[in-house]
């Protein structure tokens, strides 16, 4: 008899997702000593009472956007609009570490703040700043900011990556049909999600940054 399988849980697998994009090192996403530049990777957070709002780019094109209440698109950067968007942001984030510092740990930003980390050679640096300010582009990190927003409007605009909830859906109906839980009255699902593309609704936690971010 195998062991029925436990239903996942998206926002915990949000969380994990998160930690594991800060835990990264250069040689995770193929670089070396030679061709890490001093950014290689940023994570831009941000919400309200309700959700916080990952936005993750890395050097290798990956960009991901992970909410904290467990939706999310991942492999975002398979297009390339959207890559070229995350190219940008980064190459914005180096002169950003000008007003970062070393962060040895990576909390979630509170209401109305944005945080931002900054994968680099030195380890992870972080900043914070008012999103009011942000928004305002008061503030010496508000072109990254408007980067960053630049890219959750653009995927939402194309529809880019794969929904992480019908990933989850998809992983968790393999495991039942591997492991099925033995009852006579109980037959496994067969059907699985095949969504696609379709996009994470994000926009509501942008505000004005978007539209900013075009000009």
């Amino acid at each position: 008899m195998k062991k029925a399988v436990a239903p996942l849980d998206p926002a915990k697998m949000t969380t994990l997702l998160r930690a594991g994009v800060l835990a990264l090192g250069p040689a995770d996403i193929g670089l070396t000593a030679a061709n890490t530049p001093s950014v290689w990777g940023v994570m831009m957070e941000f919400g309200d009472a309700e959700v916080v709002v990952s936005l993750v780019a890395l050097l290798d094109g990956s960009v991901s956007i992970y909410l904290s209440n467990g939706a999310g698109v991942i492999g975002c950067g398979l297009h390339p609009d959207v890559r070229t968007a995350a190219a940008k942001m980064l190459r914005l984030a180096e002169p950003a570490m000008a007003f970062c510092a070393p962060a040895a740990e990576q909390p979630l930003p509170v209401e109305q703040r944005v945080c931002f980390y900054l994968l680099t050679q030195r380890g992870i640096l972080g900043c914070d700043a008012s999103r009011a300010d942000l928004d305002e582009g008061a503030v010496a990190l508000a072109e990254l900011y408007y980067a960053g927003h630049g890219i959750i409007g653009m995927v939402e605009l194309l529809g880019a990556g794969v929904d992480l909830v019908d990933e989850m859906q998809l992983a968790e109906n393999a495991a039942q049909r591997d492991a099925p839980v033995v009852d006579a009255d109980a037959s496994p699902s067969t059907q699985q999600s095949k969504a696609r593309g379709r996009g994470c609704r994000i926009l509501p936690y942008v505000g004005n940054a978007v539209r900013r971010s075009q000009h």
